[in-house]
């Protein structure tokens, strides 16, 4: 009876072991983003990931104070307005993780984030991409369409 009592626990903790479960990790999209920036470029930063950004960012060298933070932009009409202010710029970073909710249809963290690029996609072009778990950052050029 004890080693069935026993079985899940230790199973369970067995294969965390070997295959830890990820949550929402920022850091490979910050050090993507200090790998590949360029002078001038724009980081935008949702409101979801503030706090992981404002922690991490000084680790990577990325300047906090040079930072776009969003104040609402889980509301889709808010990042559209963000959006639109930022219209013109050539290079744009856009970080992504902890979406928990959107004024938009989608019911997983995938169909939020997509929600937000199909906006970007409609001000501008998306020059690259990159994702870790649970994080993504995208690039967009919003100085043509």
């Amino acid at each position: 009876v004890t080693l069935i009592t026993l079985w899940m626990p230790l199973s369970t903790a067995y294969n965390n072991a070997l295959n830890p479960p990820m949550g929402e990790d920022i850091k490979p999209v910050l050090a993507y983003i200090r790998d590949h920036m360029q002078k001038d470029d724009i980081i935008y930063v949702h409101n979801g990931s503030v706090t992981p950004f404002m922690y991490y960012a000084p680790f990577y060298g990325l300047d906090v104070s040079e930072t776009f933070v969003a104040k609402k932009s889980w509301n889709v009409k808010r990042f559209t307005i963000d959006v639109e202010d930022l219209r013109g710029s050539n290079r744009i970073w856009f970080i992504f993780s902890h979406v928990i909710s959107c004024d938009c249809d989608g019911d997983s963290r995938e169909d939020r984030v997509q929600a937000h690029v199909q906006i970007l996609d409609e001000y501008g072009v998306q020059l690259d991409r990159f994702e870790a778990s649970k994080a993504v950052v995208y690039l967009y050029n919003l100085s043509r369409r």
